[in-house]
């Protein structure tokens, strides 16, 4: 393209649709609910807002009248400025990510905005370039930047065929009810509990007697009935499991819709959104790691979700780095093989050793413990935190038993979690640094801590797994 490409005009509005809806909701609250105001006042409070807007839509419409570029052959040249100019050229081969996001406005003008992000702002997560275009000129600059070289063949292997899939809704239901539903109804809850209440008949009135044993103590001279009371207990616990189960399908249908993942010639492609569609292109070689995630009540019914870590893609405010929301493990190796082959793993983790228990279930107990002794001293019945300990004890066993490590020609491959876990494939090649650390407790043990950092979408990305025996420490220091 020869020709200098602007943004479309409406993207004046567009970004700043935040700004204007909150000067014009002050607008209509002035007009209202103090239309009893003088004139002379609203005269003026009109006037603010009418130079607040100007203020805010000056400086834009300079701006997209400044702003123009172009696409050579291996470039983005970005030109912007009137009283002063500035000049940015983004190389093809630099940028790892190429993003298109549309909402409803975008929609019905046909435009989406184009993000493309080399992984040069990595601490302030701003996108390197950003641009409101029609959809088929947008479309024309994915293609340009990501169109492959000519000196790389084509290998006709399982990497570059083709490849779609589409999540269904029963794959959204079931996502929706393996999240965190016992909080996404909270909210809304709350907000209709005193109509519960009142539909509860005198569920108010027990409210006084939170106290257990007062409760016991009041049954017969007060009239309580507990197993009313308990039933209506239960009544409201199934009411907000379905009102958050609800919440959680309707906000999961809406983020997943259409989710689809497809893999063509040298690119990852995702697509999702029902109010927003956002559109992600990775290319294979821009993608960082891997990592399969085991959410404890997804992996109870065998359903795990693949993220990736690649520069650009989920950075934004209500973005994951999810390339598949929800697979049953039966499917994880043939979607890794048929998509990631560089990235397939097996289960041969190296464990920590069984002397390194005792350290993964004080480094749980510790304050607990300490907290328990300290309310048993000085708090009545403060000895009743010691029964909680059990429950930190196999969250230590948990850790230590979902902790593992292995490596192979090109990948090192991390589990980490207790109640969940992740496994995370990270190419040597990615790795930027290694670190060990060991204090003297682990020294008498022969156990360290082993750390990598490698290039992700944070600065200094790194995985640190604990406890692990000195016997592997040179082979994992030497991996880069």
């Amino acid at each position: 393209m020869d020709n200098y490409i602007k943004e479309h005009p409406l993207c004046i509005i567009i970004n700043i649709k935040k700004v204007l809806s909150s000067i014009i909701t002050i607008f209509i609250f002035f007009s209202v609910f103090l239309k009893n105001l003088p004139l002379p006042m609203h005269l003026f409070i009109t006037m603010t807002l009418s130079i607040s807007v100007a203020l805010v839509l000056i400086p834009r419409a300079l701006t997209w009248y400044s702003k123009k570029f172009t696409l050579t052959a291996n470039s983005i040249e970005i030109h912007e400025g009137i009283i002063s100019s500035n000049n940015t050229t983004i190389p093809y081969n630099k940028i790892h990510t190429v993003n298109f996001s549309t909402n409803i406005l975008m929609k019905f003008f046909k435009l989406t905005e184009i993000k493309v992000d080399t992984g040069e702002n990595l601490n302030s997560k701003k996108t390197e370039f950003s641009a409101i275009l029609d959809i088929q000129t947008a479309k024309n600059i994915k293609e340009t930047i990501l169109k492959p070289k000519k000196s790389i063949e084509k290998p006709q292997s399982e990497k570059f065929k083709a490849f779609t899939r589409n999540i269904t809704i029963k794959e959204i239901i079931i996502l929706s009810l393996t999240s965190n539903i016992l909080f996404t109804g909270i909210i809304f809850f709350l907000a209709i509990i005193n109509n519960i209440y009142e539909w509860l008949d005198s569920f108010p009135a027990y409210l006084e007697y939170m106290d257990i044993t007062k409760l016991i103590e009041n049954y017969s001279t007060k009239g309580i009935n507990i197993l009313d009371l308990l039933l209506k207990i239960f009544i409201l616990f199934v009411l907000y499991i379905i009102v958050s189960s609800t919440i959680s399908i309707a906000y999961n249908f809406l983020k997943y819709f259409n989710f689809t993942f497809k893999k063509e010639n040298y690119n990852i492609s995702i697509s999702y959104g029902l109010l927003e569609n956002k559109v992600f292109t990775i290319p294979f070689e821009k993608i960082r790691a891997v990592y399969v995630k085991k959410p404890f009540l997804r992996n109870i019914f065998k359903y795990n979700s693949i993220n990736v870590e690649s520069i650009g893609y989920g950075n934004e405010k209500g973005e994951s780095s999810t390339i598949y929301p929800l697979l049953h493990i039966s499917e994880i190796d043939k979607f890794l093989e048929s998509n990631l082959p560089e990235f397939t793993y097996s289960n041969e983790f190296i464990k920590p050793p069984l002397r390194s228990l005792i350290r993964f279930i004080l480094y749980y107990i510790r304050i607990p413990l300490v907290l328990s002794i300290f309310l048993t001293i000085f708090i009545p019945y403060g000895f009743a935190l010691f029964f909680t300990l059990p429950v930190f004890i196999i969250a230590g066993y948990l850790e230590y038993k979902n902790t593992g490590i292995y490596k192979t020609g090109s990948n090192i491959i991390i589990l980490k979690g207790f109640l969940g876990k992740t496994i995370s494939i990270v190419p040597i090649s990615a790795i930027q640094s290694v670190c060990t650390q060991m204090n003297i407790f682990q020294k008498r043990k022969n156990l360290f801590n082993f750390i990598i950092y490698y290039h992700g979408n944070e600065f200094n990305k790194n995985i640190k797994i604990k406890n692990m025996d000195t016997g592997i420490l040179n082979e994992y220091l030497n991996i880069i």
